[in-house]
């Protein structure tokens, strides 16, 4: 009997510790989306990718700060009436490698767009390579997708394309 309160009490740190790490994780991920949604700042959307840790802003066309260099970049082609997003970013070891981890992700993963007062929620459906060459061939019947571009970090040659199909459009809950 002694041995099994050892036992038990002796794992009871353990999974104190992970319930702590994840309300720790929670707690900053939603003081980061907090910072973000701050409506004093003029961006057009906010980019989130659970699985990679990933809360961005993304600029108007227009604004200094919608380019790949400095941030996520909002691509012209986009159609944003039709719920068709295609954004790009940096890989690799910079600071501004924003889309880093984006080959962790795979089909059926979580992407969210706040957009205006709504919460755009996409699924991954295809994640495919595609020669760098500075250029993406793109259909023009796309609707309600979201693609990710950013360059490979398993081929030098390559960019990696991630697309998500919209699976749900809600109103966002503005505090």
């Amino acid at each position: 009997m002694i041995l099994v309160l050892i036992q038990i009490f002796s794992t009871l740190p353990k999974i104190q510790t992970k319930s702590n790490i994840k309300i720790k994780h929670n707690i900053i991920y939603n003081k980061i989306f907090n910072i973000i949604h701050n409506k004093n700042e003029e961006y057009l959307l906010v980019l989130d990718i659970p699985k990679i840790n990933l809360i961005k802003k993304v600029y108007p066309f227009d604004n200094k700060l919608n380019n790949i260099d400095k941030n996520v970049e909002i691509l012209s082609s986009s159609k944003i009436k039709e719920n068709n997003f295609i954004l790009a970013a940096h890989s690799g070891n910079n600071k501004n490698a924003y889309f880093n981890n984006l080959h962790l992700l795979k089909p059926t993963d979580i992407i969210y767009i706040h957009y205006k007062n709504y919460i755009y929620k996409y699924s991954v459906t295809d994640i495919y390579y595609i020669n760098k060459t500075g250029y993406l061939k793109i259909s023009k019947n796309l609707e309600n997708k979201l693609i990710l571009i950013t360059c490979s970090r398993k081929y030098n040659d390559k960019q990696i394309i991630v697309v998500s199909n919209l699976i749900k459009k809600t109103i966002e809950n503005v505090k």
